[in-house]
């Protein structure tokens, strides 16, 4: 078995009514009223290879005193689909784009843990298997979930960038260096 890591291409976090995008773009904001729209681009190579299991990490930041309080009605659910659109900083100025409701993927936020794992098996494999297309991922918080502020693309410590760990069965996908002999002449 090998893995692999693929890094975030693109992230962006707003309010589920699009009045406020994050301009900033260092955080990911997800609650009952803030989503967050993920990208990564898949190497086509993938498809030669048994995939075994695709997890998306994600690592918390600081949560803000203030809206991290747990209050009576609060919810550590939060859900992740599949985009059938492609998503951009101006979706909201038109219709949002749809997502793939029979894939959705309910997840928990464990507060004692400093990230979040998401098992999107089913989804990398569908994208793998030209199932669907792979135009990115939303993640939605329950009605009543509690805010969770996570690293994006763009922040500074690379290490917390949003990944996708992919474990698979098969060749490597780095192939060794073919040796092929040369002579060299140089005139003076």
């Amino acid at each position: 078995m090998s893995l692999i890591d693929l890094k975030c291409q693109d992230s962006i976090s707003s309010s589920t009514n699009c009045c406020v995008i994050d301009k900033q773009r260092k955080s990911l904001l997800l609650c009952h009223n803030y989503q967050i729209y993920l990208y990564f681009n898949l190497p086509s190579i993938l498809c030669s290879y048994y995939l075994i299991q695709a997890r998306l990490i994600l690592f918390k930041l600081l949560p803000c005193p203030i809206i991290a309080r747990k209050t009576v009605c609060a919810s550590d659910k939060y859900n992740l689909y599949p985009l059938l659109d492609f998503f951009s900083i101006y979706s909201c100025m038109f219709c949002p784009p749809k997502i793939d409701y029979s894939r959705r993927v309910i997840f928990d936020n464990n507060y004692c843990s400093s990230y979040t794992e998401v098992d999107i098996t089913k989804i990398v494999k569908d994208w793998i298997d030209n199932k669907i297309e792979n135009k990115g991922l939303l993640l939605t918080g329950d009605d009543n979930s509690l805010y969770v502020s996570y690293a994006s693309d763009s922040y500074e410590i690379m290490g917390m960038h949003p990944m996708i760990r992919m474990i698979y069965e098969g060749k490597e996908i780095c192939l060794p260096l073919s040796v092929a002999p040369c002579e060299v002449k140089v005139n003076s």
